[in-house]
């Protein structure tokens, strides 16, 4: 029993002593920091390398990343030297704490620090860092106009380096300002979805120029006949030969955050109006297939020059093509988009306005569009227990056909959800009941067939 008393305070003294040592490592290394300025990011690299020599003393890192687009647009921006001169003292008073060892300037006007292991604190600094309450009135002003966001990572393991350890905390910082939070912590999965976001981003201006883009229809069916009123056409990615598709969810967020709307619009409709041209005398009455556009691409100044230029290239006429309007991302001209509309319509193509019933603009947009179809989100047919939905889909069906619309409801997937969208009043059906989204291949041999969809469920 003697023995076992001794070995294990024996082992309690060793344990305690660890601790002792390391903390000294920490706070001579904090006394070895140059007294007044950042390190270098060779110099940073250097103290990282000295301090993660082992596998389970690992050092976390943070990246401040510092988003200063918003005073582009505002007159203080010639001003913002002052904020970077206050950032950087900020980030100098965390490194001489006894929280943090080392801190460089990167990136231009960011900050990546080396915080000591036992630093507990890190989400508190990050929500505390840049404080404004003690600041003058027109500084106070610019630092609260920037977008400030930090990262956290700690590498897993001694082998990781140290650009590798910074670039992992920046995805952080960025995985932060994706969820508007002033703090992330960088694990694994939320590096990777951050890394596959970031490549799309940079690549996908690539992909369209290189055509790696490619569409799929799901058809749409009449309510009274059973029979294909047209079909839309969804848009997939295929980034590589031996890659599974990117489905939108994918690249849309890219589209909207690189501001490519128009280019990427323009460039599906081509695919639209060519896929038309190559099938108007296959097909003597073939059904029209639908094109989304967004109310950016909507707004801009020569949408509609551009629009009748590309169908009279192609020979489109306006019973072969429907124009959906989509929710994803506001106007930035309402007139502009509203005149643009108007003369697609006045024209003859159709328009139909997508995402109905749940964005915030739907009953504005029937005021003041000239809409042929109203598109009921799937969201309605959904939980048909709720008599709340039964009620709203109901009036939003009849206020629809009262003002000359026809509707279509997306989103039916069985037996139940087809009966209460017919005796709710829609005129037209679409969703994986009747069929899902399929190759233009298939939806060739589907308009060959005809008539062969009579309303009830097809093979999938």
């Amino acid at each position: 029993m003697d023995i076992i008393f001794v070995v294990a305070a024996s082992f309690i003294v060793f344990i305690a002593l660890l601790i002792i040592a390391i903390r000294c490592i920490n706070i001579s290394f904090n006394a070895d920091m140059p007294s007044g300025r950042l390190l270098t990011r060779t110099e940073l690299r250097r103290l990282y390398d000295d301090l993660n020599t082992n596998d389970f003393l690992t050092t976390p890192v943070l990246y401040i990343n510092i988003f200063s687009h918003r005073l582009q647009t505002e007159d203080v921006y010639g001003q913002s030297s002052r904020a970077n001169v206050y950032l950087e003292e900020c980030v100098k008073n965390a490194v001489h704490s006894a929280g943090f060892l080392g801190a460089c300037a990167i990136d231009g006007h960011n900050f990546v620090l080396l915080a000591s292991r036992d630093n507990k604190q890190l989400e508190r600094f990050a929500l505390e860092f840049a404080a404004t309450h003690d600041l003058p009135t027109t500084l106070r002003r610019i630092i609260n106009m920037l977008d400030i966001h930090i990262g956290q990572y700690t590498p897993v393991n001694s082998e990781v380096s140290f650009d590798d350890a910074v670039d992992h905390a920046r995805r952080a910082s960025l995985h932060a300002r994706n969820i508007d939070s002033r703090f992330a912590i960088g694990r694994y999965e939320l590096l990777q979805n951050v890394y596959d976001n970031e490549e799309m981003k940079k690549n996908l201006e690539q992909f369209i120029d290189d055509n790696r883009f490619f569409t799929v229809l799901q058809p749409y069916v009449s309510v009274s006949d059973g029979r294909i009123m047209g079909a839309e056409t969804l848009t997939r990615l295929r980034m590589s030969a031996d890659m599974p598709a990117t489905m939108p969810g994918k690249f849309l967020a890219a589209i909207n955050s690189e501001h490519l709307y128009e280019k990427f619009d323009f460039y599906v409709f081509n695919k639209c109006c060519e896929w038309i041209s190559c099938r108007r005398d296959r097909f003597e009455d073939l059904p029209p297939i639908s094109c989304n556009f967004s109310r950016v691409t909507l707004s801009a100044g020569n949408f509609a020059e551009r629009f009748f230029e590309t169908t009279e290239k192609y020979g489109i006429r306006p019973s072969q093509l429907i124009i959906e309007v989509n929710e994803e991302v506001p106007e930035t001209s309402v007139d502009v988009m509203l005149r643009n509309i108007n003369l697609l319509f006045a024209a003859g193509f159709p328009i139909y306005l997508d995402d109905f019933g749940i964005g915030t603009t739907s009953i504005s947009d029937l005021k003041r569009m000239k809409i042929s179809v109203v598109k009921m989100d799937r969201s309605l047919v959904t939980d048909l227990n709720l008599e709340k939905n039964k009620i709203i889909f109901k009036s939003l069906v009849d206020m629809a056909h009262s003002l000359d619309m026809k509707v279509l409801c997306e989103g039916i997937e069985n037996e139940e959800q087809k009966k209460y969208a017919v005796e709710m009043g829609a005129d037209i059906i679409q969703g994986f009941y009747f069929y899902r989204p399929i190759g233009v291949v298939e939806y060739d041999e589907i308009l060959e067939g005809r008539p062969e969809n009579d309303g009830e469920e097809k093979p999938r």
